[in-house]
This record gives structure tokens, sequence and C-alpha cells, in this order.
């Protein structure tokens, strides 16, 4: 089939790729290995960035100047790892791992703030700290604290899971902790935890504008 006849020639042309010395006509070849990685066929796709990181390894940045529009145009999983790719063989931090890296920092933060609640709290039934003394908002008020704790302005009740958090966390919760967390996800722009079912309302967000 002709995609495999093109496969058959990436490949062969890879082994030029490969080789420091080659003779090959670098902007031609790398124009037709950019033609390859938007191919139909995964295995065309595979091969050209494959032989494309070999010439990044020998020529560096004068490929991805040749390739400098793929990068500012093209949005393609193929396309994304290529460059990720680049930015490893330089020894710089990929945008995956820079995400990667966010999302750790965020888990961490996470689990600092779960374990701090949890030592609040046990610091409270020890009796270590007043009863009087809210430890959100920081209003003290005579007698047992129940009833303030459930109208505390900075705290909020989860309506899919009923738990009481935090206002400044019901997202983290809502994307985390939550009962029904796979129901959600995380709007780019603004931050939020947005229900799946709402995603069409979301769009009109002045946040998407």
């Amino acid at each position: 089939s002709p995609w495999r006849q093109l496969l058959g020639q990436i490949k062969i042309l890879h082994d030029e790729c490969c080789n420091a010395n080659s003779k090959i006509d670098l902007p031609l070849t790398t124009t037709f290995l950019g033609q390859c990685m938007d191919h139909t066929q995964q295995p065309v796709r595979t091969a050209a960035g494959d032989s494309l990181l070999e010439l990044y390894k020998h020529h560096g940045n004068n490929i991805r100047q040749m390739l400098s529009t793929y990068e500012e145009q093209k949005s393609s999983i193929a396309w994304k790892r290529l460059f990720d790719n680049f930015d490893r063989i330089d020894g710089k931090p990929s945008v995956a791992d820079v995400l990667k890296q966010k999302e750790q920092d965020s888990q961490e933060e996470l689990q600092q703030l779960r374990q701090e609640r949890k030592r609040l709290k046990a610091l409270v039934r020890s009796h270590e700290l007043p009863h009087a003394i809210c430890l959100f908002c920081g209003v003290g008020q005579s007698g047992a604290m129940e009833e303030h704790y459930l109208n505390c302005a900075m705290l909020t009740y989860c309506g899919h899971c009923k738990q009481m958090v935090e206002v400044s966390g019901l997202t983290d919760h809502l994307l985390g902790e939550c009962e029904v967390h796979d129901q959600f996800y995380k709007c780019r722009r603004c931050g939020e935890a947005v229900h799946n079912s709402n995603h069409g309302d979301h769009q009109s967000c002045p946040c998407m504008k």
C-alpha cells in the first residue's frame, strides 16, 4: 500500500538522519518528515518523529527553526511529543514535565492541608485549643462551636457528598477528595471545578471569552 511504501522510504532516510556527516539536503528532508508527521497512519507519524529526533541531536536548533510554523500551529499529540523531546534533548523541562510538576506540587499542598486540618481537629478534641475560637475564621464565641460551624462564612457544605469543607478549598475538594470527583474537571482558564454536565454552560463564562 502507498503508506507502507512511504514508511519504507522514511526508514531508509532514518539511517542518514542518524549520521552526523550525512550529505542529505537538510531543509528538504526536514520538510518531508514534517509533512509525514501529519499522515493519517500512526506508524508513519512515529517513524517521521524518530527521524526528526535524530536530526535534532546532530543539528539542534536549526531543525526547530525549520519546524517553527508547526510548533506555533500544530496541537496534535505527535507534534507535542516531538517538541517535548526536543526540550529534553536540550536539557530543558518539557511542557509535559512542567504540568506534571505543577500537578505534583498541587497534590502535595492538598495533602499538607488535609494533615493540618486533622491536626487542628485533634487539638480541639484534646482541649489544647479552646472550643470558643473558630479554627477557620478566628471568631470567638461563648459555649459550644457546633452551631457556629454550621454558619461559619469560611465553611460550606459540598452539595455532592454533604461533607463540610472550607470555601477556599472547595475546588480542590471537588477535584480530589469528593466522592464524585470523577464527574468534575478543572477549567484551564479560571481554575474552577466544573461539573461535566455544566460544560456547555461554562463555555459562556466570562473566563472563556
